[in-house]
């Protein structure tokens, strides 16, 4: 169904008619376009084309068929912000930080200013995978050549990229040297519950590589801003220092290691 804005300003519901089996029915785009040409078919000045929609893709490409490039086509509100949801529940990394990005997003949005949203977008959201791509620029940036992505351990019948969910753990190399990293945001409502699952896996992965690749020294990297807020604390640093935890404190927008900690 379409909404027509007539010459008078009036609105029409456009439908495709419905006909006996033995005649060819009219598409809906036929329908509209005898329309459009009946209300402004004498109209000598350009028509000003904006269509409303939902944003689905057959409806995209019915408009450009019939009328080319000149019209815009507008995302209507309510499947805006429902896209923009769906993707925020996709990139950020808490519901904390998820409700941040919408505030932001929906405010500016509201308020036409695209050019700032889009703007916010390129530099101050970060996707779940991003850290992993800082991270293995950083390493590059150093010499490293990374090796593996990720790094897959097998000890004992345990497949550690299933159990433990090592997709953030890579191996890198250079010359001699050989390093593991197990890469964390630490971006949660809790640091400290973040802090306490990523080193039981990095006890674990240790013990793994121990076993079957012995000199390969393994690395937690951390985001500068993480280790500032959280790591620093006497707890978080009597703890690092008792499990011997060897740390690569690196900068995700600029994507350079800050600090390497043996």
């Amino acid at each position: 169904m379409v909404i027509l804005q007539k010459s008078t300003g009036e609105f029409e519901h456009i439908t495709a008619p419905l006909v006996n089996q033995e005649k060819t029915r009219p598409g809906l785009v036929d329908v509209v376009k005898a329309k459009v040409i009946q209300e402004y078919g004498e109209s000598r000045s350009p028509l000003n084309m904006v269509a409303i929609t939902d944003g689905a893709r057959n409806i995209r490409v019915r408009l450009l068929s019939l009328f080319v490039n000149a019209i815009v086509i507008i995302l209507d509100w309510y499947h805006l912000s429902q896209k923009i949801r769906e993707l925020m529940s996709m990139i950020a990394h808490n519901k904390q930080e998820k409700s941040e990005h919408l505030r932001f997003l929906f405010s500016h949005l509201w308020r036409g200013k695209t050019k700032v949203t889009i703007d916010y977008l390129q530099h101050q959201v970060r996707p779940r995978n991003q850290d992993k791509a800082a991270v293995k620029i950083a390493l590059e940036k150093e010499q490293w050549i990374i090796t593996d992505d990720p790094l897959r351990l097998e000890v004992g019948g345990t497949k550690f990229e299933i159990d433990l969910g090592a997709e953030q753990l890579l191996a890198a190399e250079r010359g001699a040297e050989k390093i593991a990293v197990e890469i964390k945001t630490f971006l949660g409502d809790s640091p400290l519950t973040e802090y306490h699952a990523a080193l039981g896996q990095f006890l674990n992965y240790r013990l793994a590589l121990e076993i079957s690749d012995p000199t390969r020294l393994l690395y937690l990297a951390i985001p500068a801003v993480a280790y500032e807020a959280f790591f620093k604390r006497e707890f978080a640093q009597i703890s690092l220092e008792r499990y011997q935890i060897k740390q690569i404190i690196y900068e995700p927008i600029q994507k350079v290691i800050v600090k390497w900690i043996t």
